[in-house]
């Protein structure tokens, strides 16, 4: 028999009084009533937050303040076109050389380089706040999706906030679109009763990086679980995605330096054997950095640091950390028969899992060449995966020893993971490590040398941090901005040359020798 609410809170049943069922339902409703006007409550959430906003700039800071931590050429070409942009020299739609990959960091950096002089710390200044919009937007959906509480929200979110110092590095690196997939993939889920915004975020964020493709895969399985999936739903997030496409794409072809590949590479499955040999890999060396499991020699990962962290014991206590998550996720999904009590708050955390796991099996069984460290660029979206699992041990488990423990292998892994970063922020204390790019900029510029090629990786980097008072010229590989190209076509018998083998008359700066200008052919000319 239905017992109206208000029935159910004076203990009123078929005429009876329960003195004792009244008691304990208004005990109930006084509990309720307290818990939305108490401030405590909402005090301790803003705690675990600000707790959150301080473990990521500890963790991302130094790759802002010091430009050489990690830096290379391909950031430096965004950097460029922020600056280009902040003159309203060029309004690029993809990045220089390329007709993909949306340029959304140098556009979000461009006013700063307007306002400021252009450096490494404003060029990655709006990636920190990406990192912060994400784990702000995330725990919001946990809490009013999911159900957690705040401490919860901030316990699973560590994995977010503070993952492995390679993955940090990564995380603030203008490359192009790093660390946005993982915002596009959460304004997707929040947007997704909005299919014209939603299709819109959907073509934006699949321009700016092919990888928010998992998020939308997944996003549409769960609007067909929620039987949402319309026609009408279908169609309009469809128009909106292909309006945005086409657009940006017919705006493309007015800008000056829309050029080079169309794609990053085609798409081929690999041969099993490559698949199981890239599955090691993404275990041993690529998760490993970016969870913080393994033992990592930072310089492998193209940070300047000489320090290898997670060493014995911590390694195997990081280890057994994620075989413990692990065994817990496990046994409270087949525990409490996840599958026969899905309900929408379980929806959030099944998509954070399952779009964390499609960027790892493509990874391995899709990309080409991707045993290469500086590839763990591919993965992050990997973090998402413990957030999910955890989620789900919180949201599902009944026992409070699980979700103690749960909570403490979170803790335990990001306690070991600050513990790296302070170990290179110790380093850079102690004894910073040399910036030869910054000296070799300051040398051409103090010595007007305001033309020379240079190899990619130098060229580029050089140009941005001498703020375009000397011009690099790449050689080795097609020049992706035409107005250098044209500068260096005009000046090409006053252009130096920058090698890394000695010449008559050059000058030795760190590894380099800037030699003096010689007459070229003009079938050495660098061309589009």
């Amino acid at each position: 028999m239905m017992i109206s609410p208000k029935k159910q809170y004076y203990g009123v049943i078929n005429g009876w009084s329960d003195k004792r069922l009244r008691i304990r339902l208004m005990t109930k409703k006084e509990d309720i009533t307290s818990r939305k006007t108490d401030p405590w409550p909402r005090m301790k959430s803003l705690c675990f937050y600000i707790a959150g906003l301080l473990i990521i700039a500890f963790d991302r800071f130094l790759f802002l303040v010091y430009e050489q931590a990690h830096f290379n050429s391909d950031d430096a070409r965004i950097g460029l076109m922020a600056k280009h942009i902040a003159e309203l020299k060029d309004f690029p739609v993809f990045l220089y050389g390329q007709k993909y990959m949306l340029a959304v960091e140098a556009y979000l950096a461009a006013p700063l380089f307007a306002a400021f002089e252009p450096s490494v710390f404003l060029l990655k200044l709006p990636l920190l706040c990406i990192n912060i919009a994400i784990f702000t937007l995330a725990g919001i959906i946990l809490t009013r999706e999911s159900k957690l509480s705040g401490r919860e929200s901030f316990l699973s979110l560590l994995y977010v906030a503070a993952p492995g110092a390679v993955a940090c590095a990564f995380m603030v690196e203008p490359g192009g679109g790093n660390v946005e997939p993982l915002l596009w993939v959460l304004l997707l889920w929040a947007a997704r009763d909005r299919p014209l915004l939603c299709g819109a975020l959907a073509g934006l964020g699949f321009l700016n990086r092919e990888f928010v493709v998992y998020g939308i895969v997944w996003l549409l399985v769960f609007r067909l679980l929620e039987r949402k999936l319309t026609a009408t739903y279908a169609v309009s997030a469809a128009g909106a995605f292909s309006s945005v496409w086409a657009s940006l794409k017919v705006i493309s072809l007015f800008t000056p330096n829309n050029f080079g590949k169309s794609s990053a590479a085609a798409l081929a499955i690999n041969p099993p054997a490559e698949i199981i040999s890239n599955l090691g890999y993404l275990f041993s060396k690529n998760l490993s950095a970016i969870m913080g499991y393994g033992c990592v020699s930072l310089g492998d990962y193209s940070i300047s640091s000489g320090i290898t962290i997670n060493h014995s014991p911590l390694f195997y206590i990081s280890i057994g950390c994620f075989a413990l998550l692990s065994a817990l996720f496990v046994y409270v999904v087949i525990r409490e028969k996840l599958f026969r009590r899905l309900s929408p708050k379980h929806y959030f955390p099944m998509f954070l899992v399952l779009t964390g796991a499609s960027a790892c099996v493509s990874y391995i069984v899709f990309s080409a060449d991707v045993q290469r460290e500086v590839l763990v660029r591919y993965t992050l979206m990997a973090v998402f995966i413990p957030v999910g699992a955890s989620t789900l041990v919180f949201s599902l488990s009944r026992s409070r020893a699980i979700k103690i423990l749960c909570g403490a292998a979170a803790v335990a892994i990001a306690v070991i993971n600050l513990h790296g970063s302070a170990m290179l922020w110790r380093e850079y204390r102690n004894a910073t490590p040399p910036n030869p790019q910054r000296d070799l900029a300051n040398y051409l510029v103090k010595n007007d040398i305001r033309l020379a090629t240079a190899d990619y990786w130098t060229a580029y980097h050089v140009t941005f941090l001498a703020n375009e008072e000397f011009i690099g010229i790449a050689q080795e590989r097609y020049e992706r901005i035409k107005e250098y190209t044209g500068y260096y076509s005009e000046n090409v018998e006053s252009a130096y040359r920058i090698l890394d083998v000695p010449c008559p008359g050059g000058e030795k700066i760190h590894g380099w020798y800037v030699c003096p200008p010689v007459i070229q052919s003009p079938r050495n000319t660098p061309h589009n």
